[in-house]
C-alpha cells in the first residue's frame, strides 16, 4: 500500500511504475470539479478511472477486498473516508471470490487491520497483496467524490 498526497507526485515519481505515473498524471490534470460521474479511459483496457459520488458508511456495512488482474488507485476528490487496511496474509477467511466475474476477492474478520483517513487530494495505491476496505465513515455518514483508477497488471 502506498498512501500519498497529489501534490507530492512530481517528487514521488521516480518511485512509481510507468502505468501508476500515466495515472495519477492524468489525475493530476484533470478539472474533477466539472466532471460527471462515470467512466474515463485512460490507456484502452490498461488504465481505467470511474468517479462516483456516495455516501460513506459504517465499517461494518463495507467490504474488505483485494483484486488480482488490476491496482487500484483511489484518489479523494472531495470530502474524506476512513479505510481499512491489512497485507494479504495466509489464513486470511475468504467470505466471497468473484474474481473470475468482477476481479473481487472479499474477506471476513481481518487480522491486523489498520485504518487510515485519506481526505482531499490524497490518494492510495493498493496492490494485489493489500486486503483494503473502502468508503468508511469517519465519525457519521457522509457525501464524498472519488476516482478509482484500475490498473492492468503487466504479465
Amino acid at each position: 500500500m502506498f498512501l500519498s498526497h497529489i501534490d507530492n507526485f512530481a517528487n514521488e515519481k521516480k518511485y512509481l511504475a510507468p502505468r501508476i505515473q500515466q495515472a495519477l498524471e492524468f489525475l493530476q490534470k484533470t478539472d474533477w470539479s466539472s466532471k460527471a460521474d462515470g467512466k474515463y479511459v485512460i490507456d484502452g483496457d490498461k488504465i481505467v478511472a470511474n468517479l462516483a459520488t456516495y455516501t460513506t458508511k459504517p465499517k461494518q456495512e463495507c467490504k474488505a477486498e483485494t483484486h488480482i488482474k488490476y491496482i487500484d488507485i483511489q484518489y479523494m476528490v472531495k470530502g474524506a473516508e476512513k479505510m481499512g487496511y491489512s497485507p494479504l496474509l495466509v489464513g486470511q477467511e475468504i467470505e466471497e471470490d468473484c474474481s473470475k466475474d468482477k476481479d473481487a476477492i472479499f474477506y471476513k474478520n481481518i487480522t491486523d487491520e489498520n485504518e487510515i483517513i485519506v481526505s482531499e487530494k490524497m490518494y492510495t495505491i493498493f496492490y494485489p497483496t493489500d486486503i483494503h476496505r473502502p468508503s468508511c465513515m469517519i465519525i457519521a455518514p457522509s457525501e464524498i467524490r472519488k476516482i478509482v483508477v484500475k490498473i492492468a497488471i503487466e504479465q
